[in-house]
């Protein structure tokens, strides 16, 4: 950096402290008087030549160390009259909270070696830099947060702790591990509360009262906004990992596969089509080869090349394309998909679907419609019977004992209400046509005539589903969710169908009728992409559809499995070979959590039933892997990125003071020690 200085005298008193150094050098030079001795031999002549040499400029320049110092401590001090200083950057504070994300987008490699690894080097000079007196405490936060060393003063510990922190392949969530930190700055909302602080190593229970904490946020900003979160006592930092393009350069750009899925040629059972969407984030179109392989082995069983447009310059959308592989006699087995080409994020160029052999699920329609009825008759053929054992029945099923044992047991896997409502949700997955399934559940009103604005096709329940050309009459509007939900299909009024998670269940709301007294309520029902998304629903919605038929979780994401296990556990081995026992619960389903592995889980119902299921990214948040220069947090202003911590002028006038007291004392040692030099 480029040191600037600081006029504090004015034209004349630099003129005098400029005359200084030649009057010093003038005293070395006064004419010597020397008084007449008689010696009685020739042994002092040499100290008397000497002297002459003494009056002798260069000679005197070559031997005195003394007038060297006296000029440095000079101009040491001249060089501290005149301030110089830099622009820099401190850490200002005495807590602080380093949050390192260490979500699937860090693995981009824009950056050398990687995004991660970037980021903890960034967490390791402001560790460093940390002023004397104070303490910080790291986390770590992918789709939830992790403290890897609480409060502590130990920079040594911090740096260990740091190193630690491990890659994921999980998404970005950044509200809790800003809970976490704020609970630092924030204890009990003003109230001194217990916490754990480490001195020089040592626990110590400490109250610690409201105060200001530092947060630096090293992230590629993936997060979604965090609206309702109250910064408080926190002073945050946001620092940008990723390659911005600062240089003129466009940043790297990164291809995934965002959906993968299969399905049966429905005129040809023994034909499987493999459907798969593939989105290119970077600025200039990519050609690549996409290579399709079966039960793990090296070579593909086909291979496409496929051209991906670039992102969309004006709108910022990725360019998108959608691939089908045609396989013939593939029963069973396993599928993956692999973009050929490397680019900067590795973890989004695989994905996995298993194509498990087809186990009817047990389904109730409850519906007052009459025949023909446009449920009843998808559900009635050869497709749907192949999935599912239906039960049909009216209304007033619900107010028996036999509906009230079978809803609270679990005998269904899924539920389809139409027009109805019942008093207790069910242990089942369910449908609701028309209705909301509970107060959880909430709409502003009531319209008609809306137009389809969105459907989100890489749903499972979404695939191959179009309504551009279909007309709804009474629906209601504004329609919201318990958290979690999803919209599957938007509309100017408001979604028309979401789903949402409950318990280990899923809740789907279409949100108009099929049927309306005795006419019908949309002409959906007689276009092709209606019993296709029926059939969507059987194979998701129901526990064992979710998992093993529709074939894919998302990492982190807790999975819920239903078959004919054996006994009370079954076994899952994950892609690293590992095997882990899962109870059935309460619900009658078997809860899964451990899926932080992208890849392919195997399920062991019993010593020869097995079937798979896989867990892939499709994450757009995440392939995206454009890092934003401001993060929202909370209802403030957004934190604007920056590389450093607070810019502030750093001067150097105490130094250089100091360094001339150095050279003051040495001075003084050499004349009174005579030292030889």
């Amino acid at each position: 950096m480029i040191p600037s200085f600081t006029n504090m005298l004015s034209w004349w008193q630099w003129g005098v402290i400029a005359a200084v150094p030649p009057a010093v050098v003038l005293l070395y030079f006064l004419k010597l008087k020397r008084t007449p001795v008689e010696v009685p031999s020739t042994f002092l002549w040499h100290k008397s030549i000497e002297d002459l040499h003494v009056n002798s400029l260069f000679q005197w320049l070559k031997n005195s160390i003394l007038l060297l110092l006296q000029l440095l401590v000079l101009l040491l001090a001249i060089l501290a009259l005149a301030r110089p200083s830099w622009i820099g950057s401190e850490l200002d504070g005495e807590r602080f909270v380093l949050m390192i994300d260490n979500s699937a987008s860090m693995a981009a490699v824009d950056v050398s070696p990687s995004r991660l690894e970037e980021a903890k080097r960034r967490a390791e000079e402001v560790i460093e830099g940390m002023p004397p007196g104070s303490a910080a405490m790291i986390l770590s936060f992918s789709d939830s947060a992790r403290v890897e060393q609480s409060l502590t003063d130990n920079k040594r510990e911090l740096l260990r702790k740091l190193q630690g922190i491990r890659q994921t392949q999980k998404p970005t969530n950044l509200l809790e591990a800003l809970q976490v930190a704020s609970g630092l700055a924030n204890p009990g909302v003003g109230v001194a509360s217990p916490t754990l602080i480490q001195k020089d190593g040592r626990d110590d229970v400490q109250v610690v009262e409201g105060k200001e904490a530092t947060v630096y946020i090293f992230s590629d900003g993936k997060a979604p906004p965090t609206k309702n979160f109250v910064v408080g006592n926190l002073k945050p930092f946001y620092v940008p990992i990723g390659d911005l393009g600062d240089t003129g350069t466009e940043p790297k750009g990164n291809t995934a596969i965002v959906a993968f899925s299969t399905k049966r040629n429905e005129e040809k059972r023994t034909q499987l089509q493999a459907f798969a969407q593939l989105e290119n984030y970077g600025a200039v179109s990519v050609t690549t080869d996409l290579g399709l392989y079966a039960n793990g082995l090296s070579q593909p069983v086909d291979v496409k090349q496929v051209s991906i447009d670039g992102r969309n310059a004006e709108t910022g959308e990725p360019g998108a394309l959608r691939v089908a592989f045609d396989l013939a006699e593939f029963e069973s087995g396993v599928l993956e998909l692999k973009i050929e080409k490397e680019d900067a994020l590795d973890v989004d160029n695989r994905a996995w679907s298993p194509v498990n052999p087809p186990t009817p699920i047990n389904m109730l329609l409850v519906s007052p419609g009459s025949d023909p009825h446009p449920l009843k008759l998808v559900l009635s053929t050869e497709r749907a019977k192949k999935l599912a054992e239906v039960h049909l029945a009216d209304p007033a099923f619900m107010e028996t004992e036999e509906y009230k044992q079978e809803s609270a047991g679990g005998t269904y896997h899924l539920i389809i209400y139409e027009g109805c409502v019942p008093a207790k949700m069910p242990q089942a997955n369910t449908l609701f046509v028309g209705e909301l399934p509970n107060a959880q559940w909430s709409s502003t009103g009531k319209g008609s005539g809306p137009i389809v604005t969105d459907i989100d096709r890489a749903h499972p329940m979404m695939s191959l589903v179009d309504l551009g050309d279909v007309v709804i009459g009474p629906t209601l509007t504004g329609l919201k969710s318990p958290p979690g939900g999803t919209v599957l299909i938007d509309s100017d009024l408001g979604p028309l169908c979401m789903i949402a998670p409950r318990d280990g269940y899923q809740d789907a709301v279409l949100t108009f009728k099929l049927v309306d007294g005795d006419k019908f309520g949309t002409t959906w029902w007689v276009k092709p992409s209606f019993p296709v998304f029926v059939l969507n629903l059987l194979s998701y919605v129901s526990g064992v559809g979710s998992a093993l038929d529709a074939g894919s979780v998302q990492p982190g994401k807790t999975i819920s499995l239903r078959g004919q296990a054996a006994g009370n556990s079954i076994r899952i081995k994950n892609p690293a070979g590992q095997l882990e026992s899962v109870t059935r619960s309460n619900r009658n389903t078997f809860d899964y959590a451990s899926t932080d592995r992208l890849g392919l889980y195997e399920v062991q119902w019993s010593d020869t039933a097995t079937q798979h299921f896989a867990v892939n990214l499709f994450d757009r948040g995440e392939s995206d892997i454009r890092p934003k220069d401001k993060l929202e947090l909370g209802e403030g202003e957004p934190v604007q990125g920056s590389s450093q911590a607070s810019v502030a002028r750093k001067e150097a006038w105490k130094l250089l003071l100091l360094l001339g007291l150095g050279m003051l004392i040495l001075e003084w040692w050499i004349y009174n020690r005579r030292v030889a030099l």
